[in-house]
């Protein structure tokens, strides 16, 4: 009006941003255990990263599952795992897998 530009914003919300994380499902929450517990048994001096072996992590999994057998074990073990790897909570690197926040010391 009268030279006088007018102006307006527009707030529109931002995938992920401001956001409450989605909670980890029982089963996701006791393979993360069983991945801190499998990580802490390796963390030395200068390696800071937060990572543990396939195998080891499997172990400690099979540990706390109340699964009925083995092969379920290894079903459900499998799935979270890929679960996990989906939803950003871990990263993997051939059978390695590591915190998101590790994962630069990881590949130093």
């Amino acid at each position: 009006v009268d030279g006088v530009s007018i102006t307006s914003g527009v707030i529109q919300e931002r995938a992920g941003e401001g956001s409450k994380p989605k909670q980890l499902s029982p089963s996701q929450r006791l393979c993360l255990e069983a991945f801190m517990e499998a990580a802490s048994k390796i963390i030395s001096g200068d390696d800071k990263s937060v990572h543990a072996n396939l195998e080891q992590w499997r172990a400690e999994y099979y540990k706390r599952s109340t699964a009925d057998n083995q092969d379920s074990k290894r079903k459900a073990f499998s799935r979270v795992r890929s679960e996990l790897v989906a939803g950003g909570k871990l990263l993997v690197s051939g059978d390695v897998y590591c915190l998101p926040d590790s994962f630069s010391d990881f590949t130093k």
